[in-house]
């Protein structure tokens, strides 16, 4: 709604306001020269609406990703760490902060490479974009421990790989 009215000030201002009805909207106006008002009403509801959705649905995800009771991490398309759940980080005896500073390389048996590295050129060239295969860490503590991997290489819009999740 767009209305011209009689104004006072000449600053162009903004509020919003939740009514008791519990819709939202915002006013936005900006003084004319004439001594009008220019004046614009937006019913912002569902878009806040849509906000709290999208905070709630990622604070419920990011919770899960945390509190899984299977190791989770997410490397990025080079293969380094970018996030990993406690259960991961127990399993591989490293914090985040220190995963942050590694790649699946680094703590991958060196007989085991391969099968990490074969899956990642499959996956750039778009031939398997998941793949369960079993593998060996290497602990901080210098111990071997066998996993059992679901990996799967997500893409942007435009179908470049981006990260890897790994369920383990």
């Amino acid at each position: 709604v767009v209305d011209k009215i009689g104004a006072t000030g000449s600053a162009p201002f903004s509020y919003r306001r939740e009514r008791p009805d519990g819709t939202f909207f915002e006013m936005r106006g900006r003084p004319l020269a004439d001594g009008g008002l220019v004046l614009v009403a937006e019913d912002l509801t569902e878009q806040r609406r849509a906000a709290s959705a999208v905070r709630v649905s990622d604070a419920r995800m990011r919770q899960a990703f945390a509190q899984a009771a299977v190791a989770i991490n997410i490397c990025d398309a080079d293969g380094r760490y970018l996030e990993a759940n406690d259960a991961f980080c127990r399993m591989v005896g490293y914090s985040l902060a220190e995963l942050r500073e590694l790649s699946f390389e680094t703590i991958t048996h060196p007989d085991d490479l391969a099968l990490d590295t074969n899956f990642h050129l499959d996956s750039f060239a778009g031939d398997d974009d998941c793949h369960v295969f079993e593998k060996r860490y290497i602990r901080k503590d210098g111990a071997t421990i066998w996993a059992k991997l679901s990996v799967t290489m997500m893409r942007d819009e435009e179908g470049w790989p981006t990260n890897t999740i790994a369920i383990i």
